[in-house]
């Protein structure tokens, strides 16, 4: 994994302002900046982010939990899709069964208390359901329903996984019939852009 010590990381005048009017430490400010595109939003609870991989978060997903040493973080991987297409293909070849992979990190949601697993990368999935057009149970054609199963999936893992000291990196999920595999896609599709965000913008 990507694990960073702190007494390594040299703070940039920037970071070193986002510090003074946030009281964060300036080396894990520093960090964020490298990990990220740009600031949307800065207080003395979080920093929110679009880092590197497009995704809206909190401190560009660094992290402390479940790291050992007081001064090492861990960062998101630079390509999760990469790292999950690498993963897929080496358990095939070891297993011989056709598999799907999905990468994911814990977030919070905006409007909404608590964090949710969200899938960050994927390889060999449809990350959604598509049921516009199908009938519900009264017959009326839906028009809008298009289930984001991959986020669906990550979240029901964290389920088994936890988040403290439970220490269970990987769930293994099988005889879901609603999934399609996927050669192609990304877990870019399931991010909106900015001219699409209907709340990027919102003061």
């Amino acid at each position: 994994g990507r694990i960073v010590r702190l007494d390594t990381v040299t703070p940039s005048e920037k970071a070193l302002e986002i510090a003074k009017t946030t009281g964060k430490n300036a080396k894990l400010v520093e960090l964020v900046l490298r990990e990220s595109k740009r600031f949307l939003k800065t207080s003395k609870q979080t920093l929110i982010v679009e880092d590197l991989r497009d995704i809206v978060n909190i401190n560009a997903g660094i992290d402390k939990s479940n790291i050992k040493g007081a001064d090492r973080y861990a960062l998101l991987p630079i390509d999760p899709d990469a790292s999950a297409r690498h993963l897929r293909s080496r358990i095939m070849k070891l297993t011989g069964k056709r598999v799907s992979i999905i990468i994911c990190d814990t977030y919070s949601r905006a409007f909404r208390r608590g964090q949710v697993n969200f899938a960050i990368g994927l390889a060999g999935i449809n990350p959604f359901v598509d049921y516009r057009g199908a009938e519900d149970l009264f017959g009326y054609v839906m028009q809008v329903k298009f289930s984001a199963i991959a986020d669906e999936l990550a979240a029901a893992a964290e389920l088994v996984m936890g988040q403290g000291n439970e220490g269970v990196p990987v769930v293994i999920i099988k005889g879901l019939n609603r999934i399609s595999f996927g050669e192609d896609s990304s877990f870019t599709d399931l991010v909106i852009g900015e001219k699409e965000d209907l709340f990027r913008n919102v003061r």
